[in-house]
């Protein structure tokens, strides 16, 4: 006994003298949340030099801030792991350390107030959660580590960025200069300054388009033939475009009219795409918000589809990790077979879709029928570099507050096109929306009934059982 016990402890600290020296984590969850995903470890082995990572973090801070400094402090033991000594992780406590606590000031890395008991009271006490990156002169920040579900995007994309020999350029061409907040892209300009230098374009003034890549939220309308010929030179220069086009616009009030896609469909036709001036409603949909007098109220909207993954295109990087994506108003493609062009049809409505033509009626409480059920396309790629959306505002900060999922259908685009799919597969960890699958009406009754009758019965049988049960007890 007493052998087994000395074995015993051998074991044990032989265990922990191999875990000093190796990091080793069992991670149980579906997405492997806790664990870098083999896109991180990528970035990681193409890094040629050192980069230093300093983490300006206090030493007293409350238990929930302590938890997920705890988890950055693995999840950086793995970077330092995987790089073999090119990521190199420091901590300075800054309220000890007035040289860090300046570099904290400079670099943009701000104290911010936490909550923190002591003796028995709640006080308020200033403290620092950020993270400096350096390498080469250049220097990155994560000002607050905020949301850990997003952290290895964050902290990956930066390591890419600080050690990247250029940044690379996203442009917006944009509707006028004047947006009201519904229809304006700060969120996606927001998170795409994370990883890119963004501008605004005007094609009208430019000669040359100097970015790498476009995004066009423009009314079809709006956009002038010189301007599309513009655009084509563009790509055929290797650059790289994100239409963005309503096929109806939906002005206050619900009012509906059909948008003259002449201009923009001429410019599409030599891809064999057409973009419809229709309206896409889908039995598997949202709900959404509307408001009369001084009541909101929220109902199911067969107008906002709810795009489902089973309906992506699997083999492209830019939807197949996507649970679902919400195109409010969205109108339909229409695609042609055209020799030398190669066309992905990335999102599709489910095959119980049908559309509105001419009649363009948003009542949200009128019947929606399905007259003809049949599948729509919303989103195509095409030859790789032109991606084309019959829906702009699935993107925009109004809908976004609703609808965030659709943020990560335009970065995944932007990173595929612009840089290369490794963000992409790092992205696809932090989704948390998994649909139900909708079943037919006929199962669904079938379902209930059995509900309805067997339950009951169940429960006799199960009474009858232990009355049966206890009356043995009693023979006995």
């Amino acid at each position: 006994m007493i052998a087994r016990g000395w074995l015993l402890l051998a074991i044990v600290i032989l265990i922990n003298l191999i875990s000093i020296n190796h990091f080793i984590r069992f991670d149980l969850t579906k997405e492997n949340k806790f664990t870098i995903s083999k896109s991180s470890q990528n970035v990681i082995e193409r890094l040629d030099d050192i980069i230093n990572v300093k983490v300006y973090l206090s030493k007293k801070l409350p238990p929930q801030i302590n938890e997920s400094a705890q988890y950055v402090k693995d999840m950086l033991s793995e970077y330092s792991a995987f790089s073999q000594g090119n990521i190199q992780v420091t901590y300075v406590d800054p309220a000890k350390n007035t040289d860090a606590m300046q570099e904290a000031q400079n670099i943009g890395i701000p104290q911010i107030q936490m909550e923190v008991l002591e003796q028995d009271k709640y006080q308020i006490q200033n403290g620092y959660f950020g993270i400096g990156i350096f390498y080469a002169g250049n220097t990155e920040t994560i000002p607050v580590i905020q949301n850990l579900s997003t952290f290895e995007y964050d902290f990956t994309s930066k390591i890419k960025k600080v050690a990247s020999q250029e940044t690379k350029t996203i442009g917006f061409f944009n509707g006028s200069e004047e947006q009201d907040s519904q229809n304006s892209y700060s969120t996606v300009d927001q998170n795409l300054q994370k990883t890119y230098q963004t501008k605004i374009v005007n094609l009208a003034d430019s000669e040359n388009i100097d970015v790498d890549t476009l995004i066009i939220t423009r009314k079809a309308e709006e956009i002038a033939p010189e301007e599309f010929v513009k655009i084509q030179n563009f790509l055929n220069q290797g650059g790289k475009v994100i239409l963005l086009i309503d096929g109806v616009n939906v002005s206050q009030g619900l009012q509906a009219q059909a948008i003259d896609q002449t201009k923009v469909n001429e410019f599409l036709q030599n891809y064999g795409v057409t973009i419809n001036s229709d309206l896409i409603y889908d039995q598997y949909h949202e709900s959404a918000s509307f408001s009369q007098g001084f009541m909101t109220f929220f109902l199911p909207y067969p107008l906002f589809p709810k795009l489902i993954n089973e309906n992506f295109d699997q083999n492209n990087q830019i939807v197949n990790t996507l649970k679902s994506v919400v195109t409010p108003w969205a109108s339909s493609l229409s695609i042609e077979p055209k020799e030398g062009v190669t066309i992905s049809k990335l999102l599709q409505t489910s095959k119980k879709a049908d559309h509105l033509l001419e009649n363009l009626n948003l009542n949200p409480q009128q019947q929606f029928t399905i007259n003809t059920a049949q599948q729509f396309t919303i989103a195509t790629l095409i030859n790789e570099n032109l991606l084309v959306v019959a829906d702009s505002d699935f993107i925009s900060d109004g809908f976004l507050q609703q609808f965030s999922q659709n943020l990560n259908f335009i970065l995944n685009a932007v990173d595929y096109l612009t840089l290369d799919p490794d963000l992409i597969a790092i992205r696809s960890k932090i989704f948390t929306d998994n649909p139900l699958k909708k079943i037919a009406e006929e199962l669904n009754i079938i379902i209930k009934t059995i509900g309805i009758l067997f339950s009951p019965i169940i429960l006799i049988i199960y009474g009858l059982v232990r009355m049966k049960g206890r009356q043995k007890m009693k023979n006995l």
